[in-house]
């Protein structure tokens, strides 16, 4: 089976530089819609619910330290089907428009990620997976108002586009909860410590 390294090297194919948190978000997205449309995981390696939304923990160690991410050595993205390579093109026509903070605070707000910190503090370390049931279950519910398998619905999309232009305070009460508004340098020390730590708590 193809692997998280292999749908990341694919991604980097389409757009040849992401900043990290965008990449494991796609991935996220690229996994619960792949698991939607054809009823089985895209790669196969675990998503775990990290403070800042899902992550693929191969790839991050993988690429450990880097902010933009060019490459992901251990990836082959020929290694991947036909129907595999359409879902992650979808999903980045679709999710690519946004920033890795955007997608992190989105993943924030669904189930999948919900449920795998369930019973966690904001700011508490955590290896649980992103339940591949939890996440077919929320994307085939997305996945069922459109006609097209292997197309986001353009209801998706558009209440997508409705919720990126949202201020920045009504987001935050959609989400019940703080959201982290770091700056980048404190991004890129948190990065360059190889991201163990917490993440920067939110300014006031």
């Amino acid at each position: 089976m193809a692997t998280a390294a292999d749908a990341s090297a694919f991604l980097l194919e389409i757009q040849l530089q992401l900043d990290t948190y965008k990449l494991h978000k796609l991935l996220y997205y690229a996994q619960g819609w792949h698991l939607a449309w054809y009823g089985e995981p895209l790669f196969s390696d675990r998503l775990e619910a990290w403070v800042n939304g899902p992550v693929a923990p191969g790839v991050f160690h993988e690429t450990r330290g880097l902010r933009e991410v060019r490459a992901v050595p251990s990836g082959d993205g020929y290694a991947l089907t036909e129907w595999q390579q359409r879902t992650l093109r979808e999903v980045m026509r679709v999710y690519g428009a946004f920033s890795g903070a955007d997608l992190a605070e989105l993943t924030h707000q669904e189930p999948p990620w919900k449920a795998a910190r369930a019973g966690l503090p904001p700011d508490a370390r955590s290896d649980a997976e992103v339940e591949r049931a939890a996440m077919k279950q929320f994307f085939a519910g997305l996945a069922a108002i459109g006609e097209e398998k292997g197309r986001i619905p353009q209801g998706v999309v558009v209440g997508l586009l409705a919720w990126a232009n949202m201020k920045t305070t009504e987001r935050m009460d959609l989400a019940h909860q703080d959201f982290v508004d770091a700056d980048a340098d404190a991004y890129a020390r948190w990065m360059n410590d190889g991201g163990d730590e917490p993440w920067p708590e939110p300014r006031a």
